[in-house]
């Protein structure tokens, strides 16, 4: 449902009585009803189609569009001074009391009505609800316990920035979760060997931890903890030796563009680099992985990029795919190589990413402290797609799409690391600059 406040009602009415004249020309007409004393205008769906049914009205001074006759009549209810307004709900007051008073925009999510809903449906549906299907997972622990949700948007000189707040009942979590929740800040040393000309960057902390206390939730039920077990059997490998045992660190994830990528027609790859402090087991845990890989066809050769030892995947096709290599303190993949050269484990590189401008600029706005963040660098990829586009089209997409996109340099996000709080906290944030400038 949609409500929207309109400060000239003829006009509006005007808007919505065109709005009916154009769906009488292209499906069921709408009819004229009534509920109480305000009349509204009712379309049902179009007979052999997925489309809902479409109520159209305006209530007091708001215009009023909503795909189901008892959401267009709790709202008139409402006006009429019947039932309790949002503002009193006690889980929306808390929510709202976490976030900036002044805002330009607003938004509450009542998970407990959420997940109440989708049951219902599931009995009509046959489709188990939400927090049953992700039950092995500690999502769906993190949903029956969540008690609300919200988020509030200001403009700043330089942007726009989103707070969002999750409000969390610790005390229905298990142990794990409530770890999983507290997760440590992440470390500025990995953001020193991100390259400055990165299109995208996640970095998240302590990779490995975090991925075991993940498997050890799932293992709460027999089924998953049985699938765990075939699978590693299968593959030869198991995970807690040959690879969560030596990701001691963070994790950072990065895009880069290459000129000689997997994908002709789409020059980017992908390069992570993972914290150690025990680079010897990550080398014979993926030595394991290059026997499990030789046997579907995979050949591995030693070769230098950049003057630097690595490790050369290559298809059954000829096509070198990936490229890893061990350093002292980080192991690094990339697809394909040459995104390994961008980001190596042994050499930092010239310009980090803490020099690229537009990173400055979101993480001013960004959290302290936090235990994730996400970089996109807007200003590059609007470079890649423009190169990206036959020259025959380039010049329209100059002209009538890039003035759009220009203003918009950079994009972050990042949650705040606040161990033992019920309250989770963060920050999503647009860097605007305008073309005058």
């Amino acid at each position: 449902m949609l409500l929207v406040a309109s400060r000239d009602l003829n006009a509006s009415n005007r808007f919505l009585e065109r709005l009916r004249e154009q769906a009488g020309e292209e499906g069921p007409p709408f009819e004229e009803r009534t509920y109480g004393q305000t009349r509204y205008w009712f379309r049902p769906p179009k007979p052999g189609t997925q489309e809902p049914p479409v109520v159209l009205t305006t209530v007091r001074d708001f215009v009023v569009i909503a795909t189901q006759e008892k959401a267009f009549q709790a709202v008139v209810d409402r006006a009429d001074g019947k039932g309790e307004p949002l503002s009193r709900s006690p889980r929306f007051q808390r929510v709202m009391g976490e976030l900036p008073k002044q805002a330009v925009l607003l938004g509450y999510m009542d998970y407990p009505s959420i997940l109440a809903y989708r049951r219902t449906l599931a009995q009509t549906s046959g489709v188990p609800p939400f927090e049953e299907l992700l039950e092995a997972w500690p999502s769906g622990q993190i949903a029956q316990a969540t008690e609300g949700g919200g988020f509030s948007g200001e403009l700043l000189p330089e942007g726009i920035r989103v707070q969002y707040v999750t409000i969390i009942q610790r005390e229905k979590l298990s142990p794990e979760v409530r770890e999983m929740l507290d997760a440590p800040a992440i470390s500025e040393r990995m953001l020193a060997r991100v390259p400055e000309d990165v299109l995208f960057v996640l970095q998240t902390p302590q990779i490995g931890k975090a991925i075991r206390q993940t498997l050890n939730a799932m293992r709460a039920n027999p089924d998953v903890e049985r699938q765990l077990e075939d699978m590693q059997s299968a593959l030869g490998i198991d995970l807690e030796e040959d690879f969560l045992s030596w990701m001691t660190g963070d994790l950072a994830l990065m895009l880069h563009r290459v000129s000689t990528p997997v994908i002709p027609e789409l020059p980017v790859g992908f390069s992570t680099l993972i914290e150690t402090d025990r680079p010897e087991e990550a080398r014979a845990g993926l030595e394991r992985l290059e026997r499990f890989l030789q046997i579907s066809g995979v050949t591995v050769e030693e070769m230098e990029i950049s003057g630097r030892p690595v490790r050369v995947l290559i298809d059954p096709s000829g096509t070198q795919v990936a490229a890893y290599a061990v350093g002292p303190e980080a192991v690094g993949i990339g697809f394909p190589p040459e995104a390994l050269a961008k980001a190596h484990p042994e050499r930092s590189p010239e310009r980090a990413i803490q020099r690229n401008p537009r990173f400055q600029q979101v993480l001013r706005h960004l959290p302290g402290r936090s235990n994730g963040l996400v970089f996109v660098d807007t200003q590059r990829f609007w470079d890649l797609i423009e190169d990206l586009i036959p020259p025959s089209q380039r010049e329209g997409f100059e002209q009538d799409v890039r003035p759009f996109l220009e203003p918009i340099k950079g994009i972050g996000s990042a949650s705040e690391a606040s161990p033992g709080s019920t309250v989770q906290r963060g920050v999503f944030f647009i860097y605007i600059v305008p073309e005058s400038q």
